[in-house]
């Protein structure tokens, strides 16, 4: 079973938790002011929690979401296709801007460089995106991602495009088996920065890693449910190490990269303090493949994890299909 229906299936308040995040902090992104604690009053019927000044829009916003969230988890084993992405908009919509179907009237987004084309074109783009989609040979977030962000641009609706969009992300990541996804408050200017660069390998990267800070938040509520086939099949004489205190050595790292056969870069943790602070994103890029293993053995804090090292293969990063696959 996916583990993500498991956790929602297995633990009230892991879907209580979940709904809630996902609504308030889709919202968010669109400008709502509601406090998580309002959003989980509003959708869960918490009457001890005062909304007095609460707008009646942010209030639908909330609820709208919410139903169309279970309604897509309601339809997780059917692709998304034209009825699906319409039904999903309207329930967003409903009592805010009550529009059937895609827009009929240019729009514009504030902010953004690009204008989204005539209504004429829009029914025709959003089938040519989902065709593309289905016979991408893209690894799938990378598809997920492209998808995304063509229909962000293409913006089929008078309103609800983002909501609608984000979630669109995780009804195929749940259908094919993946982690669901919530991307919070502190990551809405680099998810804008993709969206409006088109750049679909830093959103398919920001998507795993916000699969992993999920995974996270699963098995607080429900012990080991994503990881229990994994560690059955660990030996007990697993060496575990903490490369941030025993810092992987220059002719390690040398090993590893090319057991891997993965570029040197995707070792950097380019999601860490260190690496930000250190602005690497840059300087990378005039580094050689010594000076840059150099680096990595400085400081552990520099190296993604987890490692998985055996005599024949380094598996960089979590992804449980390919750790299946070895152990």
């Amino acid at each position: 079973m996916n583990p993500f229906k498991k956790a929602i299936k297995e633990s009230q308040d892991y879907y209580e938790n979940f709904i809630t995040r996902s609504v308030h902090s889709s919202n968010k992104i669109e400008g709502n002011t509601l406090s998580y604690a309002e959003t989980y009053a509003i959708i869960f019927n918490d009457n001890s929690f005062s909304l007095s000044d609460v707008k009646p829009r942010e209030i639908y916003e909330a609820i709208n979401l919410k139903y169309a969230l279970q309604e897509s988890l309601k339809q997780q084993d059917n692709e998304i296709n034209p009825s699906l992405i319409v039904k999903l908009n309207e329930i967003i919509n409903k009592n805010i801007k009550d529009t059937s179907g895609y827009r009929k009237i240019p729009v514009f987004i504030r902010g953004a460089d690009f204008v989204p084309p005539e209504a004429k074109y829009v029914s025709n783009m959003v089938m040519e995106q989902l065709y593309f989609y289905n016979h991408s040979t893209l690894p799938l977030l990378e598809r997920i991602a492209d998808f995304h962000i063509q229909f962000e641009h293409i913006h089929p609706f008078e309103d609800g495009n983002g909501r609608t969009g984000r979630l669109l992300i995780n009804h195929e990541l749940i259908r094919n088996n993946e982690i669901p996804i919530v991307i919070p408050d502190n990551k809405r200017a680099e998810y804008f920065e993709y969206l409006q660069n088109y750049d679909v390998k830093g959103l398919a990267h920001m998507i795993e890693e916000l699969q992993k800070v999920e995974k996270e938040k699963m098995n607080l509520y429900v012990k080991e449910i994503v990881s229990e086939d994994i560690d059955k099949s660990i030996e007990e004489d697993f060496e575990d190490r903490d490369i941030v205190l025993n810092n992987p050595t220059e002719e390690e790292l040398g090993k590893w990269i090319k057991l891997s056969g993965l570029e040197i870069k995707k070792f950097f943790n380019t999601s860490g303090v260190l690496y930000r602070e250190m602005n690497l994103k840059d300087k990378l890029k005039d580094m050689s493949q010594e000076e840059m293993i150099k680096l990595l053995a400085s400081d552990g804090k520099l190296v993604k994890r987890p490692l998985l090292i055996t005599e024949e293969k380094v598996l960089v990063g979590f992804k449980e299909e390919t750790y299946k696959e070895i152990i």
